[in-house]
C-alpha cells in the first residue's frame, strides 16, 4: 500500500511541476449606462460564451452532448469540459471544471454610468492556455458589437 502512494504522490508531483495558469485582466469603458444583474459572471461568462459557440461551432448544434468534434472543440473544452471515455480520472462525471473562468467586476454596484471604467479578470488554466489568441479576437468582437 505503501508503494502505491509514493508512486500517486510522484505522479500528482509530476503533474503539478508541468500545471500552468494565466490570469489576464481587461479594462472596459461603458459606452452607455449599463444596468447588470446581481450575479455578473454568469452574465459575461453567458453573453461571452454564446459568442464564441457561434464562432467555434461549425455544426451548429444546440448542444454539444452528441457533436462528433467535441473533442476537437475550443467551445466544448473551455465552456462544457467534458471528460474524455479514456479518462482515468473523474470518471463518475460528466464534466470537469472549467479550465476558463470570468472574473466580473468585484463591487456590488450593479449600475455602471456612461463612460465609467471597470475591470475584469479572466483565468486560463492547463491547455486552456492555448486558445488564448481566440479568446482574445473574440473577446474583442464581442466587445465591439456591443
Amino acid at each position: 500500500m505503501k508503494r502505491n502512494n509514493l508512486i500517486m504522490q510522484n505522479n500528482l508531483l509530476n503533474t503539478l511541476s508541468n500545471f500552468q495558469i494565466v490570469k489576464l485582466s481587461f479594462l472596459f469603458q461603458a459606452l452607455e449606462e449599463l444596468y447588470l444583474p446581481i450575479y455578473k459572471g454568469s452574465t459575461f461568462r453567458g453573453s461571452f460564451g454564446h459568442a464564441f459557440k457561434k464562432v467555434c461551432c461549425i455544426l451548429k448544434l444546440n448542444s454539444c452532448d452528441n457533436c462528433r468534434l467535441i473533442s476537437h472543440c475550443p467551445f466544448a473544452y473551455l465552456f462544457e469540459t467534458y471528460i474524455p471515455q479514456s479518462a482515468e480520472i473523474m470518471r463518475k462525471y460528466p464534466k470537469a471544471p472549467h479550465p476558463f473562468i470570468i472574473i466580473p467586476p468585484l463591487t456590488e454596484n450593479r449600475v455602471f454610468k456612461k463612460g465609467a471604467l471597470f475591470l475584469t479578470d479572466a483565468v486560463l488554466i492547463g491547455r486552456a492556455i492555448k486558445f488564448f489568441p481566440i479568446l482574445f479576437m473574440l473577446l474583442k468582437k464581442w466587445v465591439d458589437r456591443e
